[in-house]
């Protein structure tokens, strides 16, 4: 039972806290655990969090000192404190922050991950990483990397000219400056991995998936083609293979299409 007034529509949930109305819509991505910390009745240091992204990232902030914050607010926008300055934060990593927060869960990854996002030289790169994060589920490791995933053939080299070695433990990398930068260009030089469900498409009986390892600091290029779901880099890791591919459901908008040719030009480095 809810500790607070509320008011409960079709289309949103309002609770009163302090006198101050906190309104969700139902197609907010919270709106399910609002309603379970209605139902069970949440303190309020628990439930202003999830509505209120201001008050839940200076929650974030309240038990560090100010030499170790890594997070501030100001009227409403939040930043990423880095040697090089402050940086605005906007979109799902904030989602990911104050969820994150309000569950418990530690924030170092995410902080780690923003220190090496800012240490890649592109401007366009660190945006576009942004995009293919909000996009997709995809996880950030404990060392503040970010998983993805890549399809290789049945002999762990891959798939485009099938010389690169990508066996379990294997470090792929080429020089950066040698990876197309274009996020206009969807098939072009560089190390591709992407979401699960991406590369799902066009596996026979002699394909491999794998699941690797990106530094943000490594990304170069996020196309636009398939919705953000892949993207270029000049180096990875590969973590571990993928068994029950056929288990993953592909979302609507693909087709019946292969993935077998990810790369016009007929060059070592693409993959």
């Amino acid at each position: 039972m809810s500790k607070f007034p509320v008011v409960i529509k079709p289309d949103s949930i309002t609770v009163f806290i302090k006198g101050k109305p906190y309104t969700m819509a139902s197609t907010d991505k919270q709106y399910q655990i609002v309603k379970t910390a209605i139902k069970e009745g949440w303190e309020e240091g628990k439930i202003i969090p999830l509505f209120d992204k201001k008050e839940a990232i200076l929650k974030v902030n309240e038990n560090r000192s100010p030499d170790n914050s890594l997070i501030r607010v100001d009227n409403g926008q939040v930043f990423f404190i880095t040697m090089n300055g402050e940086k605005p934060l906007s979109g799902g990593i904030v989602d990911r922050i104050i969820f994150m927060h309000s569950e418990g869960f530690d924030l170092k990854p995410i902080e780690l991950f923003l220190e090496r996002l800012y240490k890649n030289p592109s401007y366009r790169a660190v945006q576009e990483l942004f995009q293919f994060l909000d996009y997709l589920n995809i996880p950030i490791a404990p060392n503040g990397c970010f998983r993805a995933y890549k399809r290789l053939n049945k002999n762990w080299t891959d798939c485009h000219t099938g010389k690169i070695n990508n066996s379990i433990g294997t470090v792929v990398k080429m020089p950066r400056n040698e990876v197309d930068d274009n996020h206009n260009n969807g098939c072009s030089r560089g190390l591709h991995a992407g979401s699960k469900e991406y590369f799902s498409t066009g596996f026979g009986s002699d394909g491999r998936m794998v699941v690797v390892e990106i530094d943000p600091m490594n990304v170069v290029s996020v196309p636009t083609d398939c919705n953000f779901s892949k993207l270029r880099c000049c180096e990875y890791k590969v973590i571990e293979e993928v068994i029950n591919v056929n288990d993953f459901a592909l979302p609507e908008y693909y087709d019946d299409r292969s993935f077998d040719d990810e790369d016009e030009e007929d060059d070592d480095y693409d993959e």
